[in-house]
């Protein structure tokens, strides 16, 4: 996990929600990521591409604008996945574009693979193309992808051939998988995201889809990222029918051993005594992690406490503190409100929110932290304002006195701050 730096303080001003309080102990947002709408296509198409009238591979050919916000073109299509091919070898496809400032989305000479949909009703649609001669691209024409290599069209193909009730059965499930092994990075995701969400899928899994899944776990071509989802996928589906392809990359030096022992872990519902002390003395951050959540009472609450204040990881002395706080509840406050300062912000704010669960006894110390611990920047204090607004009516009622009767007027906009209503200057404290 990434973990963005915490942005230089700002003056508090105006009115601000409660996010912004959490924002302000968390990681700042994330530029945009140049590979979404890639990532979108993928989705879009194997989702339209289910129920399109025609899915095909082709290129682009005159391309031409038919309004503001309308363009057609002719695809010559020299594959047809699914549906009826057209009768000349080529298509009439039509889309809209809403940005003005952005080229269309297809170029001449471009290859595509695309799900096709029929035209709307609408007038306007009718008025673009009077004779009906035209499908437009599915998903408000996000359900297309560019220069598409063989091995996704053959998978993607190979699922499309199945009828509707083959899709929803252990046969789809083998098809998807084999998108999710074989296809590029945008399609596969899409895949193995719709697996997921299948009812009943760990009993339909059967050996197809089992060794589609062991060869996409051991493909090192494949990106580590693609199969670090389809592990997580199997622990929190606990598809125990995946189990032996998982365990064989649960061992030191697997470029997935993290990721798999976590798989099993929750497969299993616990972690074995033994490899738990063992992931404990690890150098790998995410395996001394994962000792500590699943460890259970070969884990003693001492070296919980150690680990939460001094490990050098901070998912690890994250990991420590929501241990403690879930072994021990309120007896372990003493333990982890001091890590409301810790270095690491994602720290200070998901140990707000755990400590908040803890309810009504949790407020008291968080009032006086907030109240009374000096500071040399109020932001040092946004955790504990956060865990107050979190931990329910007796946690807002000391916000609301805090900002309404605390002499320090920092503390007092953070109070508001946290109750989403920082009083503008010269207005009346409630």
């Amino acid at each position: 996990m990434t973990v963005a730096r915490r942005a230089p303080a700002r003056r508090l001003r105006g009115r601000v929600s409660l996010l912004a309080l959490a924002l302000a102990c968390g990681p700042a947002p994330s530029a945009a990521d140049p590979a979404r709408d890639a990532e979108s296509a993928g989705g879009a198409l194997l989702a339209a591409a289910e129920r399109s009238v025609l899915t095909v591979t082709g290129t682009i050919r005159e391309v031409q604008r038919l309004d503001a916000r309308g363009f057609a073109a002719r695809l010559e299509t020299d594959r047809v996945l699914a549906g009826t091919p057209p009768s000349e070898g080529s298509q009439r496809i039509a889309w809209e574009e809403f940005s003005s400032t952005r080229p269309p989305r297809f170029a001449d000479g471009e290859r595509i693979l695309v799900a096709l949909e029929a035209l709307p009703t609408a007038s306007i649609w009718r008025g673009r193309f009077p004779a009906g001669d035209a499908l437009r691209v599915g998903a408000e024409g996000h359900a297309a992808l560019k220069a598409p290599d063989a091995a996704s069209v053959d998978a993607l193909a190979r699922y499309l051939a199945l009828d509707p009730a083959a899709r929803a059965s252990e046969t789809g499930d083998a098809a998807l998988l084999g998108i999710v092994a074989e296809a590029t990075p945008p399609l596969a995701e899409a895949a193995l995201q719709q697996l997921g969400e299948r009812p009943g899928l760990d009993a339909r899994l059967g050996p197809a889809a089992r060794d589609r899944y062991a060869l996409l776990l051991g493909d090192a071509s494949r990106p580590l990222e693609l199969r670090s989802a389809a592990l997580a996928l199997a622990g929190a589906r606990r598809l125990a029918a995946l189990r032996e392809p998982i365990e064989r990359h649960a061992t030191p030096g697997d470029p997935l051993e993290a990721e798999a022992l976590d798989a099993l872990v929750r497969i299993d519902g616990s972690l074995p005594a033994e490899r738990a002390l063992r992931l404990l003395a690890r150098d790998d951050a995410s395996l001394r992690s994962l000792a500590l959540r699943f460890g259970g009472e070969a884990i003693d609450a001492a070296t919980l406490a150690e680990r939460a204040r001094a490990d050098a990881a901070p998912e690890v002395r994250l990991a420590a503190g929501e241990a403690l706080v879930a072994r021990r509840g309120a007896a372990a406050l003493d333990e982890v409100l001091p890590m409301l300062f810790d270095r690491d912000p994602e720290v200070c704010r998901e140990m707000a929110l755990r400590i908040a669960r803890l309810g009504d006894v949790a407020v008291p110390p968080l009032r006086a932290l907030l109240a009374e611990r000096p500071y040399d920047d109020v932001s040092e204090l946004a955790p504990s304002a956060l865990g107050l607004a979190m931990a329910g009516p007796l946690g807002v009622a000391a916000l609301q006195e805090i900002h309404a009767e605390h002499p320090d007027e920092k503390r007092r906009k953070l109070a508001g701050l946290a109750l989403g209503r920082l009083a503008e200057p010269g207005h009346a404290h409630p």
